[in-house]
């Protein structure tokens, strides 16, 4: 399912839906998502099972929450602040370095 960009990919399910197998999603390369921005991916009056696993949950600059609703799974888009990310970034650079340097005798 691609997520971006006007057009969504959104499936429709008149009755229960029993999920299974991978769900893989694509998000569409030059779309910025906004914190807290909803993508309703599938609605159905109920659902009797999830997906095993669910792919493309990150992408650049962030990551989507799933959420199994009464009547709908949707994603919530949570957008990492470049200053956080640098943070992440240099942090992980240090603890590296850290960690190369202490595995030396």
């Amino acid at each position: 399912m691609e997520l971006g960009g006007i057009a969504l990919d959104q499936i429709v399910i008149d009755g229960d839906a029993f999920f299974g197998g991978t769900l893989d999603l694509v998000t569409l390369t030059d779309f910025v998502f906004n914190e807290g921005q909803v993508f309703e991916l599938i609605s159905y009056q109920s659902f009797q099972s999830e997906f095993d696993d669910v792919v493309g949950l990150s992408f650049a600059g962030g990551f989507f929450e799933l959420a199994y609703g009464s009547e709908a799974l949707s994603f919530t888009a949570h957008v990492v602040p470049v200053p956080a990310a640098v943070w992440l970034l240099a942090s992980g650079v240090g603890a590296l370095s850290w960690r190369r340097r202490c595995g030396r005798t």
